[in-house]
């Protein structure tokens, strides 16, 4: 079993977006700490991917970003939406080249508070038991 949500966090949390961002493995509601981005494995089955019984991990990760309205590095005021938006674009661009992880699912929580947005990124690939990964389809 091939656990990623610490490389990634560690990817994540090395990247400057523009914004002081908090980049954590959970989540925890009393923490009023914004953008923050939460990176956990939510999924990690083993099995058998071909005839030569190479054994492949299918990795899935979903980050979440949590923001509010905050204030760039040029004093700007950016709305909630826009900076998710930004930092959404940023996670995908080090997700695909540092491991060429699909992008299987974007979505926003609009439910979660009235004055945070919440994007939900899910990403998966194989990997396999030298850590190569590569894209599943």
């Amino acid at each position: 079993m091939k656990l990623l949500a610490g490389e990634v966090k560690t990817l994540l949390k090395n990247h400057d977006y523009g914004y002081k961002v908090s980049v954590v493995r959970s989540f925890n509601e009393a923490t009023k700490v914004f953008p923050r981005i939460v990176v956990t494995q939510i999924d990690n089955p083993t099995m058998v991917r071909s005839a030569s019984k190479e054994l492949v991990s299918m990795l899935m990760i979903q980050i979440d970003i949590f923001c509010q309205d905050d204030v760039n590095d040029k004093g700007e005021v950016t709305s909630r939406v826009d900076v998710s938006d930004n930092i959404a674009m940023q996670v995908d661009d080090l997700i695909y080249h540092q491991y060429g992880m699909n992008r299987d699912s974007v979505s926003e929580d609009t439910a979660f508070a009235r004055d945070t947005v919440r994007k939900i990124l899910r990403y998966s690939c194989a990997i396999d038991d030298k850590d190569y990964t590569y894209r599943i389809y």
